[in-house]
């Protein structure tokens, strides 16, 4: 909560927003309803009326859950047949020879 900064208020809800690469922390927040509770409590005693909070990245663009679509899709790996050949790759071991200006010595 340290680096969560007010963003903005829309209506009876106010925005907090974590910098980006928090991003763990934020999953953490937006998880925990009994801590969202208790902070909301506590700013409702101290603002003097009822308010609810919201958890978004510093990125975010201001996207409200409703306006979210999920693809609940899962992505998946091609089949085996329609997979397409490639063309013949070079050894590995001779590209990173090539790389690190080495050579292969055969014993």
């Amino acid at each position: 909560m340290k680096v969560a900064e007010p963003k903005s208020v829309e209506g009876s809800v106010a925005v907090l927003t974590m910098p980006a690469h928090q991003h763990f922390h934020l999953e953490q927040l937006n998880a925990d309803d009994q801590l969202r509770t208790a902070l909301e409590a506590i700013a409702t005693e101290i603002l003097g009326s009822s308010i609810t909070l919201q958890f978004r990245s510093d990125d975010d663009q201001a996207v409200s859950e409703e306006e979210k679509v999920v693809d609940e899709t899962p992505v998946r790996a091609p089949e085996k047949d329609d997979l397409e050949e490639g063309a013949d790759l070079e050894d590995p071991a001779d590209m990173i020879a090539d790389m690190l200006g080495g050579k292969i010595v055969e014993e």
